[in-house]
């Protein structure tokens, strides 16, 4: 009995086995994070009294600071100075209507900036005596020192009133009647006045300056001349 051929196989590789795709097993994958530029820092804003203490800090460190610091201080005294001396009032009066003033928007604040300045140079130019300051002395003229124009209004605004004033005064007190003047007595006394002034020299002014009286003479120039032109 014949031998059977042998019969050649060739070995095949066992293939690899490839791994099973991943269950959803709720675990999210990671995803590469992009990097995060940094943020700058925020900063607080300094408070409203922190920053005027700041400020306050820095003008008083400095002598033109100091000097504004003090000036701030006697704004209000100096202004009710400056008030007082230059319309006669009293302090309080003065106070009153420097607050009333300083209330008026731009205008008012102006107007106490300027004040304040008046107030520390009268203060400075009385030798830093407020009394001096508020009230200051009368001043003073002299008849002889007078020019013609300003001898002609003195005598139009001053000598003629007060003369007339006088007359019906005097008159008031003979011929009145329930504190009233007659018609006639008050315009004899306007003319009166009027051409008395009109007939007045400097000479007569200066005596009258210097003894309080008018010179005889002059009465017995102008008193014709008075009676004559205020006859009715």
């Amino acid at each position: 009995m014949p031998t059977p051929t042998p019969i050649s196989v060739t070995p095949q590789p066992t293939p690899t086995p490839q791994p099973a795709p991943p269950r959803n097993t709720g675990t999210p994958t990671p995803v590469a994070s992009r990097p995060i530029s940094p943020q700058p820092a925020t900063t607080k804003k300094p408070g409203v009294v922190r920053t005027l203490l700041a400020l306050v800090s820095g003008l008083l460190s400095s002598t033109f600071g100091l000097m504004i610091g003090v000036f701030a201080l006697l704004s209000l005294p100096l202004n009710v100075i400056a008030v007082m001396h230059l319309f006669g009032w009293s302090w309080f009066g003065a106070l009153i209507g420097v607050l009333f003033f300083s209330c008026v928007p731009f205008i008012g604040q102006l107007g106490y900036l300027i004040l304040g300045v008046m107030g520390a140079y009268y203060v400075w130019a009385a030798n830093f005596d407020w009394q001096a300051a508020a009230y200051p002395p009368t001043k003073t003229f002299s008849i002889s020192t007078l020019t013609d124009a300003e001898l002609d209004r003195f005598k139009t605004e001053v000598v003629r009133p007060g003369f007339e004033r006088t007359c019906k005064a005097e008159a008031l007190k003979t011929t009145g009647f329930d504190g009233k003047l007659p018609a006639r007595a008050a315009s004899q006394c306007a003319c009166f006045a009027t051409n008395f002034v009109a007939m007045l020299t400097r000479a007569d002014m200066i005596a009258f300056e210097k003894d309080g009286r008018y010179p005889d003479e002059l009465q017995q120039r102008v008193g014709t001349e008075i009676r004559r032109a205020c006859q009715n």
